[in-house]
């Protein structure tokens, strides 16, 4: 993590047991700037970008931004933090999934004997036998 020996940057990894929080539906962006130029919000999404300039808007996306940095691991432990291994297991049959382990599937999927199995993020990714990882979306449920 070079990045985070820079002077202007500050990592700071969301802990996993914090669940929810104010900005779990999109990622923004808060700007301010040197001199006497205002900040400015910015908020990508599919329907289009908005750039947010009012006091109000500007108050929220602090307000969000604040109660992200209670929920999350300090910039020290940040840096170090490193995901938990990633469990893989090979099939060992002909399969048709529609959950594995605590990993719900949006839709069934076939697996095949000797073909690899892993959650990573949101999606079941399967290594096929020719190589290719197929991505299935779906969620942890406990």
């Amino acid at each position: 993590m070079a990045q985070s020996r820079l002077p202007n940057v500050t990592i700071q990894v969301l802990r996993f047991e914090a669940g929810a929080h104010l900005a779990d539906s999109s990622g923004f962006v808060l700007l301010s700037f040197e001199q006497d130029e205002p900040p400015l919000g910015y908020i990508g999404t599919l329907a289009g970008e908005l750039f947010l300039e009012s006091s109000r808007d500007l108050a929220r996306l602090s307000a969000a931004y604040d109660n992200l940095k209670t929920l999350t691991r300090s910039p020290a432990e940040s840096v170090t933090f490193k995901r938990p291994p990633v469990r893989r297991e090979l099939a060992d049959r002909l399969t048709l999934l529609d959950r594995w382990h605590h990993f719900v599937l949006d839709q069934p999927v076939l697996v095949h004997p000797g073909e690899i199995i892993w959650v990573e993020d949101d999606n079941l990714l399967v290594q096929r036998a020719n190589g290719v990882v197929d991505a299935y979306p779906g969620f942890t449920n406990r």
